[in-house]
């Protein structure tokens, strides 16, 4: 039905739209103690997941919302919907008590209608809302309602008396909840992690969902270089306007190089990652905004290359490591070597002036300016320019040595020369120990670099500094197993989850990057160490963490599931630290640690309960065998006139339904639903992995089937499947349809929660599982069918062993001329449309469109046969609503449309000249005639007539030639007629003009029609409300009626008179509703009797007025005319009918004097040649001629009373002794 509501335009913009749909949902929401039953019932559905952007829930891109509202009363109803949204965050919208809609919803009785978001986008002022609890403006502003489980409740008000006509809450009520994903966790740089400086600039960021997030998820990474003065980076990225890197970006890792701003060694840099749904459907917590980390840009030796006295004092050749103005131990070991390098003056200077040490410098460094400061300064005040009264030298090469200061072991000096450019030198722990350098002995490095002439050029010393074994502190190893739980009994191994852990204080301490360390009173930022790690397909794992100096004693362990499967832990694990030992074995210095068991962790499974409710349901369209006029089983589709629904079915209790995945990723927990029970009988194909599985029992009239422990869905491909097994082995019956006319479907099942809460762990949920009937809906229809004949009324037989068919009847009547008020000029029409009228139980009237009306059918609904006493039940295709309607066509618009006179004349002509030509090729034999002579001669006869070939004679009777077989003549014909233009052959204007021609007259030519515009043409009406003139009455009837059925035959049943049937439904006539049925009572009937029969005999070459005595007529069948649907009514022809030869073989064969003739006026005889001798024949009716002829030998007989039925398939003939007839000539009657 189009036009249920008329909707209003002007309102524009996303804010605007939603509050919109606000008003109209919750429209005045005031308190109502209902002491009256609901008059309307009012269901709301939120598709989840829910979205915090109000523009998903109305406008053009709303489909989440579905409103469903039901007149339970047989009054029409004008309503108002009105409610209130209500979250437990203190937020509330309602629309005011004062609001008035533009247009309210007309509910006529009993009817139930469908509505949505985009239906309801624009119905509403934006001054109808009452907003608390959060700042209107800023509702428009962010176009996002915030975080909370809400409550959203509708009522119906009646717009005549201001009452609310529904049930109170929680009828009318559903939950949302508005949640937001969790921000980033950064991964990599860590928390003041130094990232050495490379020559080609390079650094990589990498960041984690730690939930579900959307797909198509985008992230802005920003980077900040922060003050010296400690800072909290949170508020500091916060502050800046201008970013070194501020850039949007799909994946979850950033590589920073050249293209960027440049990093200065030493410096911190705060970094952090911005989450965002480019749909805007899914808002993140704190605005996708993760927590900030600060890492350090550049080695511990290159931070000490940065060191301002260093680049003041720097000589010509300087070492820089080992460094003299740190502590004096050089650490080496596993993760540190014992590195030498030095730097020339100019190399200093470009760290000074760029932030870094120019590769080129590093790398291609052979000649040295000696140039001395005097020297450099004489040489500018002097006006010289460039490098030629400069001073290079060419470097060749470094001579190493490694000096023993202080200690009793090894070596005392290690001498070693290496080739210019190469400045650096890199020992391991093990090359350490073969140059003879040992563990805690103090050393001094001394460089000298050789020119070409292999003389000193220039010469560098270190301070001295210890050599130190790297105390080596390895990562507490934490063990331990997670488990999880529905219900707190049992418990199973949590599967490949990814999980987080830190070493905390306390009990209930959250995992976080950061504390604050104070030392001597000041407060600075400490990194806190996560590790991160995933447990195996058992549930173990093995994870290590960096222990800081504090992490020691009593501790806690706090785990952070990072897996949205399992609900968030806030009780932390006790466990006592142990202290890091240090140890000196072989002169070296290291650590050694423990390792931590941890109890069994154990988790809550988010998860549900399923109650499905099992029932049956049929299909909006069937396609489905009936009978034609013919009596033919054609196939045809059957579309329902809505969802029907048989509310008195049931479905049988122990059918067995099962839930399965068809996949299902490692990380999901192993064990759901009823996994770790054994014997499963659930079939499933090979691949897919069962879940659950139960079987169907009935409770409070209702079949259903429960499952619990069933997981939530927290992505698009997270989902279950559900399909009941019918058994077809089991005989039973369901729902009164044999197991083979039953389909279950196969359903997907995905549930998150409206009302989801990290803290709660179970949730229930129910789903309507239908089991779809393969056949449409039918209805029951009995009674019992009597018959007579005519000539002898009152004498009733059964109309036994019958078959008839049932029709449904669809048709419209209109006046004659009805089509006259809805011309134009020049042939052209006003668009029109057809409505139905529909009264309200008050007497008040409304019209409707009726575009469910597609013009006239006549189908046949079922197929039957009566039994021996004329009896009947039946189940017939019942798909429609089956009543009588007042219709109206009414023109919408006074502009006009379709093809002009021209236009349909030149169409028709072409049309009926096509159909002559058609003829004319078609013959075979043209005799005198040329096929091309035929068109010149129908040409002639065109102009002779003047009728022309349509134009203004369109709706009048064409006159066609056919021309003979042999060409010598020919005969006019009716061709057809029409009140418009032909069906499938007007021209290319009119079919664009005419997009669709509706039928709705009681023939289906084209005598009866309305216009109807195609869509381009439908946006050219300014006007588009109805107008008053010309409006046409009619009457569309839907009904069923019988047809009788006799062999080929077939007729209308028209009862003479009714018995004991349901009021005004008789055979001919009769209305009944789907999963209804009807009592037609007994119906009389009359034989469809032969009435105006009669037999002229004459008696060739004797005298007149002879006597006939002794001769008969014989009315008979022959086998060939028995079928097995062939049943003659009861009575016919003669009380008893024989079986047995006409004609005695003694008879001479050659004697014939008798000839029978009958009544030129009823039908020509037919001369056949029968073998009346020896074949068996069915006497019908044997009738004596003992009659005086009259002149001429002449006597006519009435048969209309003898009972002879118009389907009998009789034949005839007459046979006398007296005169030695020996008739072997039959007629056909």
């Amino acid at each position: 039905m189009q036009n249920i509501l008329q909707l209003i335009k002007g309102f524009k913009g996303l804010a605007t739209s939603f509050i919109i749909f606000i008003a109209f949902t919750f429209g005045g929401y005031s308190a109502f103690a209902q002491n009256q039953p609901a008059q309307v019932s009012i269901t709301v559905n939120i598709l989840p997941p829910y979205s915090p952007y109000y523009s998903d829930y109305s406008g053009v891109s709303a489909g989440k919302v579905l409103l469903i509202i039901r007149n339970l009363t047989a009054t029409q109803k004008r309503v108002k919907i009105t409610g209130e949204l209500k979250g437990d965050n203190g937020v509330r919208i309602s629309t005011k008590s004062t609001y008035i809609p533009l247009q309210p919803i007309i509910l006529q009785p009993n009817e139930t209608k469908q509505l949505n978001g985009t239906a309801l986008k624009d119905i509403f002022d934006l001054n109808s809302l009452n907003v608390y609890g959060i700042d209107k403006v800023k509702l428009v502003q962010t176009s996002r309602l915030p975080e909370g489980n809400y409550d959203f409740c509708l009522q119906a008000v009646d717009m005549n008396t201001n009452q609310v006509i529904t049930d109170a809450a929680p009828i009318g009520c559903t939950k949302i909840n508005i949640s937001y994903p969790n921000a980033p966790i950064l991964i990599s740089p860590m928390a003041f992690e130094k990232r050495e400086a490379t020559t080609i600039q390079s650094v990589t960021f990498n960041w984690m969902n730690p939930g579900v997030v959307p797909i198509n998820t985008q992230y802005i990474i920003q980077v900040v270089e922060m003050p010296d003065v400690a800072s909290d980076p949170n508020q500091v990225l916060n502050a800046t306007a201008i970013y070194m890197l501020n850039q949007r970006i799909t994946g979850t890792s950033y590589v920073y190089g050249t293209g960027n701003v440049p990093l200065k060694v030493g410096k911190k840099y705060a970094w952090r990652v911005i989450a965002s749904d480019p749909t805007n459907k899914t808002g993140f917590m704190n605005d996708g905004k993760s927590q900030a980390n600060v890492f350090i840009y550049g080695s511990t030796t290159q931070i000490q290359l940065t060191d301002p006295s260093l680049l003041t004092n720097a000589a010509l050749l300087n070492v820089v490591s080992p460094a003299c103005d740190l502590s004096p131990n050089v650490y080496v070991g596993i993760n540190n070597n014992l590195k030498l390098k030095w730097l020339w003056k100019d190399q200093i200077q470009s760290i000074k002036f760029f932030g870094n040490l120019d590769s080129n410098l590093l790398e291609n460094y052979t000649k040295v300016n000696i140039t001395t400061n005097a020297a450099k300064a004489s040489l500018a005040s002097s006006g010289s320019t460039g490098n030629r009264a400069a001073s290079y030298e060419t470097i060749k090469s470094y001579k190493i040595l490694i000096a023993l200061k202080k200690g009793k072991q090894g070596k005392p000096f290690v001498e070693y020369f290496t080739n210019a450019p190469k400045q650096y030198i890199e020992y391991t722990m093990e090359q350490v120990a073969k140059l003879g350098l040992v563990m805690g002995n103090t050393y001094r490095l001394y460089v000298t670099a050789y020119n070409d002439k292999d003389k000193e050029i220039a010469k560098a010393e270190s301070c001295d500094w210890v050599l130190t074994a790297e105390p080596t502190k390895p990562k507490l190893v934490i063990k331990g197993k997670i488990k999880y739980t529905f219900d707190n009994a049992s418990y199973y191994g949590a599967n490949n989850a990814a999980f987080r852990l830190q070493i905390v204080d306390g009990k209930n301490t959250t995992i976080s990057n950061y504390r604050v360390k104070v030392v001597r009173g000041i407060s600075n930022y400490e990194a806190q160490n996560i590790s991160y790690s995933s447990t195996d397909a058992d549930g173990n794992f093995t994870a290590s963490i960096d222990q800081l100096e504090s992490d020691t004693g009593a501790k806690f362990i706090a785990i952070e599931m990072l897996s949205p499967y399992y609900q968030k832990s806030f009780v932390n694990l006790p466990v006592n630290v142990p202290k890091m030992e240090q140890v000196v074995e072989y002169g070296k210095m290291g650590y050694i640690q423990g390792q931590v068991t941890l109890p069994d962790f154990n988790v809550n499974a988010f998860n549900y309960s399923l109650t499905v409710n099992v029932s049956k349901q049929f299909d909006q369209q069937y396609t489905t065998t009936v009978k034609n006029a013919s009596g033919q089983d054609v196939s045809t589709n059957v579309k329902l006139e809505s969802q029907l629904v048989n509310a008195k079915s049931t479905v049988d209790a122990g059918l067995l339904v099962g839930i399965y995945r068809k996949a299902k990723k490692n990380d999901i927990p192993k064990i759901e639903g009823d996994l770790n029970q054994g014997n499963p009988i659930f079939p499933i194909e090979k691949g897919y992995v069962r879940v659950a599985e139960a079987k169907t029992i009935l409770k409070d009239g209702k079949t259903m089937v429960n499952f619990d422990k069933l997981l939530l869905s927290f992505a698009s491909d997270d989902e279950y499947y559900i399909k009941l097994i019918l058994p077809k082995s089991d005989p039973k019956k369901l729902l009164a349809d044999d197991l083979d006319d039953l389909a279950a479907p196969e359903n997907r099942l995905a549930f998150y929660p409206p009302n989801y809460k990290i803290t709660q762990q179970n949730y229930s949920h129910t789903i309507d599982y239908k089991i779809i009937s393969k056949k449409p809906p039918t209805a029951v229809v009995k009674g019992k069918i009597m018959e007579q004949w005519p000539s002898t009324p009152g004498v009733l037989h059964p109309y036994a062993n019958k078959f008839f068919n049932i029709h449904l009847n669809i048709a419209a009547t209109f006046p004659d001329d009805y089509t006259e008020l809805l011309k134009a000029d020049d042939c052209k029409f006003y668009p029109s449309k057809l409505q139905r009228k529909v009264t309200a139980a008050n007497g008040t009237t409304s019209w409707q469109d009726f575009n469910e009306y597609s013009g006239q059918q006549k189908k046949v609904v079922a197929s039957g046969k009566t039994d021996k006493d004329g009896n009947y039940e039946i189940s017939i295709l019942d798909f429609l609503e089956v009543k009588d309607y007042d219709v109206q066509i009414v023109k919408y618009s006074n502009a006009t449309f379709g093809p002009s006179c021209e236009e349909q004349k030149k169409a028709a002509d072409k049309a009926f000249k096509n159909k002559v030509e058609d003829k004319v090729n078609s013959v075979v034999n043209p005799g005198d005639y040329t096929k091309q002579g035929m068109m010149d001669q129908f040409e002639n006869l065109l102009k002779q007539t003047g009728k022309g070939l349509g134009g203004e004679n369109i709706a009048g009777s064409f006159e066609m030639i056919d021309f003979a077989q042999n060409g010598n003549a020919f005969t006019n014909e009716t061709f057809g007629s029409s009140n418009g233009i032909l069906t499938g052959e007007i021209s290319s204007a009119a079919t664009k003009a005419t997009k669709a021609i509706k039928n709705v007259g009681a023939n289906l030519g084209m005598q009866k029609q309305y216009f109807v515009l195609n869509e381009d043409d439908e946006d050219n009406i300014a006007n588009t409300s109805y107008l008053a003139d010309p409006v046409v009455a009619g009457k569309v009837s839907r009904h069923f009626y019988f047809e009788g059925v006799d062999g080929n035959y077939f007729y209308d049943l028209k009862p003479v008179s009714t018995i004991n049937n349901d009021k005004d439904q008789t055979i001919s006539r009769f209305q009944v509703q789907p999963f209804g049925s009807v009592n037609l009572g007994i119906s009389v009937v009359e034989v469809n009797e032969r009435r105006d029969l009669k037999v002229k005999v004459i008696l060739n070459k004797q005298p007149d007025n002879l006597p006939l005595n002794g001769a008969k007529l014989v009315v008979f069948r022959t086998s060939k005319n028995f079928t097995p649907d062939f049943i003659p009514p009861v009575g016919e022809g003669s009380p008893v009918h024989p079986t047995k030869a006409l004609i005695n073989a003694t008879y001479s064969p050659n004697s014939t004097k008798y000839t029978t003739v009958y009544d030129s006026n009823y039908s020509t005889a037919k001369k056949g040649a029968t073998n009346g001798y020896n074949s068996a024949f069915e006497w019908v009716l044997e009738y004596p001629l003992d009659i005086q002829l009259g002149a001429g030998n002449t006597g006519t007989f009435d048969l209309s009373d003898k009972r002879l039925w118009a389907y009998g398939n009789y034949m005839a003939i007459v046979i006398s002794i007296r005169y030695s007839i020996r008739c072997r000539k039959y007629w056909d009657i």
